[in-house]
């Protein structure tokens, strides 16, 4: 959870479900960040809307930042 002072910051993977294409961001952004990389299930295929419901149950997300692979 976020402390005051802090952004907190979902990061959404790419199709790979995995995240790891963030690990440089990790490594360079500032401590005032509350960052959450989010993992699809890789053991079966979700909806949009099942998606949907995984990145945001539970987290109240001021900012969402995704990406893909080409």
């Amino acid at each position: 959870m976020a402390s005051s002072g802090e952004l907190r910051l979902g990061l959404l993977p790419g199709l790979d479900g995995t995240g790891r294409l963030f690990l440089p961001l990790l490594e360079t952004l500032p401590a005032t960040f509350d960052v959450q990389v989010l993992h699809y299930p890789p053991d079966r295929p979700l909806s949009y809307l099942e998606l949907l419901e995984h990145v945001f149950c539970g987290w109240p997300l001021l900012m969402v930042i995704s990406s893909t692979e080409n």
